[in-house]
């Protein structure tokens, strides 16, 4: 038995048909398969004849169909391969593929509104959690220049305070990233530095923190001066926080997701760090503490972090130890631990006269002293 082709398309025609069923043209002189030079023989079995390039190209771009471009290529190479099968009269096999290519290219696209409602949700929620990590980090890197201020002038009775970040760097009071003026997204400055009286010491400063990139680094500005008082500009203007800014104890976060605290503990740790600095060089012959209460005592830390609780973590002090039988404490731990394991509190930040921080993932202060992660 031989099937005849339509010598216009080249589809394969039913025994006797006039008219060809794909390009519906009159079939006068049809072409015989020995033409193509193809002999068919009903009686071989189905299933030898060569598989479908563009099926096995569907099938594959199909497994990709989490990948938008890659799905819809798929779907056309799916379709174009079910046309290719049916016009071959079972000469080309790979149906099976090309209908999987064409099912997961479906699925892909009918993904894509899934997967923009959820980006819609997410990204902006993310960012306001970044920026609310920024400004927990920002209020925390003006306290620590507070303390620096405060060091600096007891060490330096003839100059006073100072406007210059570096001056506090090569003092040894802040590290070389905030001494840079950029830290986390936002942009910090000391100015207005004025005496009493013409080339005496320098009794007033104020220090400013206004995010790098509005609404994308931050939102609010920040500011303070020699009292130490924080105040807040929710427009992020640095003048206008410094002519009329909020009291910060009287202002709500922004967010209070679970970077924030994790943030949030870590700048409180820095701030026990810086607070450790200025001790020492009031306390030359004790050398570092390893009390919290001696600490807020000069009021080097605020008084929620000296009862060694705040934001869900466990703050403390230890190891402290000295060089010589009787001398200064030159060495010490300090220790940050979630009070209970939630999702917004996990892991425990440690650090030490170094001043660099590590973390644990697990939340052991144990582990994260013996073994803990550089924290970035």
């Amino acid at each position: 038995m031989f099937l005849m082709f339509c010598k216009h398309c080249g589809n394969a025609l039913a025994e006797g048909a006039q008219f060809c069923g794909a390009c519906g043209k009159a079939q006068t002189d049809p072409i015989a398969p020995s033409a193509f030079g193809v002999q068919l023989n009903p009686a071989a079995p189905p299933g030898n004849g060569p598989t479908s390039g563009m099926a096995i190209g569907s099938l594959i771009c199909g497994l990709f169909f989490f990948a938008f471009p890659i799905s819809i290529i798929a779907v056309i190479l799916g379709h174009l391969a079910l046309s290719e099968i049916k016009r071959s009269a079972g000469r080309i096999q790979g149906h099976g593929m090309a209908i999987a290519g064409l099912v997961l290219g479906y699925a892909g696209i009918a993904f894509i509104p899934i997967i923009l409602i959820i980006a819609a949700i997410a990204i902006p929620n993310l960012l306001r959690a970044r920026m609310a990590a920024n400004e927990a980090s920002a209020i925390s890197s003006i306290r620590i220049l507070n303390t620096a201020e405060i060091s600096y002038q007891s060490g330096h009775t003839a100059s006073g305070f100072t406007c210059s970040l570096s001056d506090l760097h090569r003092a040894g009071l802040i590290d070389s990233t905030l001494a840079s003026g950029r830290r986390t997204g936002y942009v910090f400055a000391l100015e207005n530095c004025t005496t009493e009286t013409p080339g005496g010491p320098i009794v007033k400063y104020n220090v400013v923190a206004h995010p790098q990139t509005y609404n994308q680094t931050g939102v609010r500005a920040f500011c303070s001066d020699e009292s130490a008082k924080i105040r807040v500009n929710a427009a992020g203007s640095p003048q206008d926080c410094l002519a009329r800014g909020e009291d910060l104890s009287g202002v709500r976060t922004l967010y209070d997701g679970p970077e924030t605290k994790e943030l949030a503990a870590v700048a409180a740790v820095r701030s026990v760090n810086v607070a450790e600095l200025t001790y020492v060089n009031y306390h030359k012959d004790v050398g570092f503490t390893c009390s919290l209460s001696d600490l807020n005592g000069d009021s080097f830390i605020d008084d929620e972090l000296s009862t060694g609780r705040k934001g869900g973590y466990i703050f403390a002090l230890s190891d402290c130890s000295a060089a010589s039988p009787g001398g200064p404490n030159v060495k010490y731990k300090v220790v940050a631990y979630p009070e209970q394991h939630k999702p917004d509190t996990i892991r425990a930040f440690c650090s030490d006269e170094s001043d660099i921080i590590r973390f644990d993932p697990a939340g052991s202060p144990r582990a994260c002293v013996t073994k803990g992660k550089g924290f970035q």
